[in-house]
């Protein structure tokens, strides 16, 4: 059985620390990672109905040893036919401005699109505050990503 908790967390680090991706991670900077949690993005675009496509996203712990149906959350789910040349774009943009904040490990100060949240507005009111925690407990996004398109 795995080790949970900060236990778990410290040996995942440690198992990944010579990786080539390890080195290069922008986000991993920190001092201490037994606080970073590590996760992972799944995306896939599969048949839907008769010849139409659908694109799902979802992410979830790369320390999960559960079943995907119950280790990962959904993002998205993109249908084709409900989707303009932009939607796949302005997607993207919204989960790296999620994923940015989250390896910060604190509530932004702004929207996807660098607007500030309106003031006297809960989203104003958390502005710098822990997303988890105490203590603030980043998230850290890991190579332990599928990319699957059908063709």
């Amino acid at each position: 059985m795995e080790p949970e908790g900060f236990a778990g967390i410290e040996e995942f680090w440690s198992s990944e620390s010579g990786k080539d991706w390890f080195v290069r991670h922008p986000a991993l900077k920190h001092d201490d990672l037994r606080h970073c949690i590590p996760l992972g993005f799944h995306a896939d675009k599969g048949a839907h109905i008769k010849r139409d496509k659908i694109l799902t996203i979802s992410w979830g712990s790369a320390m999960s040893v559960a079943p995907t149906e119950w280790s990962h959350f959904l993002f998205t789910i993109l249908p084709d036919e409900l989707a303009a040349s932009e939607t796949a774009e302005q997607l993207y943009a919204v989960l790296v401005w999620s994923v940015q904040w989250l390896s910060l490990g604190i509530w932004p100060d702004t929207d996807h699109n660098g607007n500030p949240w309106p003031h006297g507005s809960r989203r104003k009111c958390l502005v710098g505050k822990p997303l988890a925690g105490p203590p603030s407990l980043p998230l850290c996004f890991t190579p332990e990503v599928a990319w699957l398109a059908s063709r």
